[in-house]
């Protein structure tokens, strides 16, 4: 196996760790707060860290409305123009096996967007039980999470 076949498979497995490797985050995290996915519900609620909002109309701050304009835009220009993507249309057998495979990746891109929005949420109130050193920027928070609460390997 090789070239563009050997390309595509490794798409594949790179999906799978990806998701895969969410899941055991949300598990390792919810674990670890005190009072477990109830305790992680409470306090993110209580802290306005559920949801997708805000709501407002206002096309000049981050609000539910921009993100899907957003995300619209980004679906059309990953999906319809970026090379790595359109190549891989090319190498499927029909027309219909192409639409059938992005119209897969569009639809797994939301439960994966979610479950990394989870895990954000999950280290907040992770933090909030267990206050974070000081200097960890806010990009920054999820690999220290990672380097500090994971084995190594």
């Amino acid at each position: 196996m090789g070239g563009i076949e050997a390309v595509i498979w490794l798409d594949v497995f790179q999906g799978f760790m990806l998701f895969a490797s969410g899941i055991l985050c949300v598990l390792v995290i919810v674990f670890s707060v005190k009072g477990g996915l109830p305790e992680v519900m409470t306090i993110a609620s209580a802290n306005n860290r559920t949801g997708f909002g805000p709501y407002d109309l206002d096309f000049t701050k981050l609000t539910f409305f921009v993100m899907v304009i957003n995300g619209a835009f980004y679906a059309v220009q990953k999906y319809g123009t970026d090379q790595t993507v359109v190549q891989r249309y090319l190498t499927a057998k029909t027309d219909k096996a192409a639409i059938r495979a992005s119209i897969l990746g569009i639809s797994l891109t939301v439960p994966v967007w979610a479950l990394f929005m989870f895990i954000g949420t999950a280290l907040f109130v992770y933090y909030k039980q267990q206050p974070l050193p000081q200097g960890i920027r806010p990009d920054a928070v999820f690999p220290y999470f990672i380097m500090t609460k994971f084995p190594t390997g």
